[in-house]
């Protein structure tokens, strides 16, 4: 997303906006909306002329009442404006559309199961080649809780489809980047949840299942830097590197869309 024609950049963006939370009541959909609605304002402010594709993903673990056990389970909310979801699958668009639509993903399998591995993409599909290293590799990995290997097999495959495209024509495929960001996000539970605030390990760019982490790899091999996320907690907005977002925290009517 261009910032030229905002007050601050997507990410920073996104934080702020997600620290109204309040007035979605807590509810995990309604702050998705809450976004959904947001993004819809916010790109539609855009120039006709720019590349205005954008898809958010937002990733963790909620409680919902299908869900058997303690309710809690994994979910992946996708948030996008040129994926669409069709009779038959998710089709990609290579021109935005002017509103934004909620895809929701959720595991509702055996919570006991051995290995529970399931992946999705956005944006690009998968080659042939990319799914045949993916179902072979991905649940091996999984099983040996491999996280630093599956983060090498996933970039491998995102590097391996930018490399595939052709740069000199137009399109959705040319714009595959070779950087990459991985976020790895454990379900940990505490006694007191409201007292605890978890944030990443920026000491080493390993990835393990007691913490979470963000770490940047750049395209020219796997190393990897940590870095502390934006920080969002009780209505309030922080960026890594240690701005007050409070400023751009905007009251929400969620009446208006436009």
């Amino acid at each position: 997303m261009d910032r030229r024609a905002t007050e601050l950049p997507t990410s920073k963006w996104i934080a702020a906006t997600l620290a109204r939370n309040g007035d979605a009541d807590g509810d995990v959909t309604a702050v998705v909306e809450m976004l959904q609605a947001s993004l819809d304002i916010r790109v539609d402010k855009l120039p006709r002329e720019w590349d205005r594709r954008m898809t958010v993903t937002i990733c963790g673990f909620a409680k919902f009442p299908d869900i058997p056990g303690d309710g809690v389970t994994s979910v992946c909310y996708c948030i996008s404006n040129y994926e669409r979801s069709e009779a038959d699958g998710v089709k990609i668009y290579r021109d935005a559309f002017r509103d934004f639509e909620i895809r929701a993903y959720r595991y509702t399998g055996d919570v006991a199961a051995d290995v529970a591995f399931i992946h999705r993409t956005d944006g690009h599909p998968f080659g042939t080649e990319d799914m045949r290293l993916i179902t072979k590799l991905g649940p091996r990995l999984y099983r040996d809780q491999n996280w630093d290997g599956m983060v090498r097999l996933m970039i491998k495959v995102q590097r391996a489809i930018s490399e595939r495209a052709d740069p000199t024509k137009p399109g959705l495929v040319s714009r595959v980047g070779l950087d990459a960001m991985v976020m790895s996000l454990p379900r940990l539970e505490y006694a007191d949840p409201m007292g605890e605030t978890l944030l990443t390990d920026i000491s080493t760019p390993s990835l393990a299942d007691d913490r979470p982490a963000f770490v940047f790899v750049p395209e020219a091999g796997f190393s990897g830097e940590a870095f502390g996320p934006h920080h969002v907690c009780r209505g309030k907005a922080m960026s890594f590197e240690g701005e007050d977002l409070n400023g751009y925290i905007r009251p929400w009517d969620p009446s208006v869309r436009k």
